[in-house]
């Protein structure tokens, strides 16, 4: 492929301390933190997506619109949260009367305690985000006035740092 003097010219080396060389490349991303060490395998480039993937924010969501409240806590599915680094519940009260909304999470898919609680306007907006760590959690509406339902959407959101 060449001379090593002409490699050296195309590629940055670097004396890693233990007799070898490693050759460092620049992301052809114009990410300066992602760089590849091939030597070390530590951060690696995706060149499909376009994206560093090291650093890189992923942001996701879960949708449940028009929930119906009723005295009892209606429970939505359970979140695995695990790999989140950030995670949050926005409830949009869509109807009139005051709705409950509570946090609950757990160690395992059974077994929940209750974290944040709040109460919710009719019309009004809310998020709730949990104080406390454990790998699964699930949010519970239920109307405050007993026999007056009214109708929530959810919107669950979360960031991973890849």
């Amino acid at each position: 492929m060449g001379s090593k003097a002409a490699c050296a010219k195309r590629q940055n080396k670097v004396n890693t301390g233990r007799g070898k060389q490693c050759v460092t490349k620049k992301c052809p991303l114009k990410k300066p933190a992602c760089t590849l060490h091939p030597c070390r395998k530590k951060r690696k480039c995706s060149k499909a997506s376009g994206r560093c993937r090291e650093g890189i924010p992923v942001y996701s969501g879960k949708t449940c619109l028009d929930i119906s409240t009723e005295d009892e806590f209606v429970f939505l599915p359970i979140q695995d949260v695990s790999r989140q680094s950030v995670y949050s519940f926005g409830i949009v009260n869509r109807g009139e009367n005051p709705v409950e909304a509570i946090v609950q999470i757990g160690p395992t898919r059974v077994d929940f305690t209750g974290d944040v609680q709040e109460v919710i306007q009719g019309g009004q907006t809310s998020v709730l985000v949990p104080v406390r760590f454990v790998r699964y959690v699930r949010l519970g509406v239920r109307s405050v006035e007993e026999g007056k339902g009214s109708v929530v959407d959810v919107y669950f959101q979360t960031k991973t740092t890849a």
